[in-house]
């Protein structure tokens, strides 16, 4: 009698677990709303779509055949990933959330080539390192406000990817982090931006205007390399530092604003072009009088 006891305990234990990380296959995700605001589509929770650790029932190892199968996915609240867990998946094209706590991990959803839509979820503080590496179907991402960093190469090389929102809290834009994002045209960069990281947006060719606020403190090198759409840049009054060839291969560029906040300018920072580019200045800052020192022979000085 004892040892059937133990055991009923053991099996409402697992039970308890699997119900708290996932549901059961008929569970379904209910309304909410999306990192925008938008109504949540419904997507059932399915612990079946999963595998999971034989020795931490509440740790999803990879996606089960069935799981492989599914072109639309939610992830189980309150669970937690290994390595690799969700990468290369061919199928799925959109990935939701259960409410909960929820933990974004480095290079989480890499080469899920098929991913359009992902529905993140508004208690996250970071996109980390790599998580949306060459998504290559990735076609617009919103970011919601509780986003403060987005991590080195969060979203390298997503080539289908036009539009992005980066939310109002965002603070720090890393190395790589939308390089390479072949069709990328439109991007709002918040003012709670304070760092552009290097590479950041290199070879976005495609990429159009943006918006430097008041409060960016630093642009990486070659941070916009190869943006051939840029025809006018601003940057604003708080930027101290400007990385070398940070806006470098922007044929289309011809006018640029350098505030007296800059201390230098790197020689090459808008390098290799074919056209001439007029650099505005304010008298008697670093831009101005070191203005001998990274004219390329392609440039002509103003005042503003």
């Amino acid at each position: 009698m004892k040892k059937l006891s133990a055991i009923l305990a053991l099996v409402l234990s697992m039970t308890c677990l699997f119900a708290a990380c996932g549901g059961d296959g008929n569970e379904n995700n209910g309304g909410g709303t999306g990192s925008g605001g938008e109504d949540k589509p419904a997507a059932a929770v399915n612990k079946e779509y999963f595998e999971w650790d034989d020795f931490e029932p509440n740790k999803i190892t990879g996606y089960s055949d069935k799981g492989l199968r599914q072109k639309e996915i939610t992830i189980p609240a309150n669970c937690t990933y290994g390595s690799g867990a969700f990468w290369e998946n061919p199928t799925v094209e959109k990935i939701y959330f259960e409410d909960g706590d929820v933990e974004l991990k480095d290079s989480m959803f890499k080469d899920c080539t098929a991913l359009k839509y992902v529905d993140l979820p508004d208690n996250i503080t970071e996109i980390p390192r790599g998580c949306f590496w060459e998504c290559t179907s990735l076609e617009s991402i919103e970011i919601p406000d509780s986003v403060t960093m987005i991590g080195d190469s969060a979203f390298y090389s997503c080539e289908s990817l036009k539009t992005v929102d980066l939310g109002n809290a965002v603070e720090e834009i890393s190395d790589d982090a939308f390089a390479n994002c072949a069709n990328l045209t439109s991007v709002n960069l918040p003012a709670s931006l304070k760092s552009i990281g290097s590479h950041a947006f290199a070879y976005d060719e495609l990429l159009e205007q943006v918006t430097f606020s008041d409060g960016l403190e630093t642009i990486g090198e070659w941070a916009f390399y190869n943006c051939h759409q840029f025809t006018k840049v601003e940057l604003p009054e708080t930027l101290t530092s400007l990385g070398t060839m940070a806006f470098s291969y922007c044929d289309s560029l011809t006018e640029i604003y350098l505030p007296a906040s800059l201390t230098t300018v790197e020689t090459s920072s808008f390098g290799q072009r074919a056209n001439v580019i007029t650099v505005y200045v304010k008298q008697g800052s670093a831009a101005d009088t070191q203005f001998d020192r990274y004219n390329d022979g392609m440039m002509k000085k103003a005042y503003y």
